[in-house]
């Protein structure tokens, strides 16, 4: 049940963020590649992390997993820890600059 929820909050960020890119190549292309990392992640990380970023508490992050709060909290931070470091450039956070 769980998988189907975050499936479909996953499609709701989806959709907000192409309509929020539609103008900005740059914007849209940055878009492409967080949404193919976030795919990438294993499905726990993945699914706490589009939770989280939908607003959710991580009581309810931990309820929706079927998990506890600590280990949502986990599931959370090491979610967004691989999803950083799957987009940040291999120098640093803007190795141009």
């Amino acid at each position: 049940m769980a998988g189907l929820v975050v499936r479909g909050h996953a499609h709701l960020i989806a959709d907000r963020t192409r309509q929020r890119t539609w103008a900005s190549p740059e914007a849209h292309l940055e878009t492409v590649e967080t949404l193919r990392a976030l795919r990438s992640l294993p499905g726990g990380h993945r699914d706490a992390v589009v939770l989280a970023a939908e607003g959710f508490s991580l009581r309810e992050i931990a309820d929706a997993l079927g998990i506890s709060v600590p280990a949502a909290k986990k599931r959370v931070s090491r979610g967004r820890r691989a999803l950083r470091d799957l987009l940040e450039p291999p120098g640093g956070r803007h190795s141009d600059d």
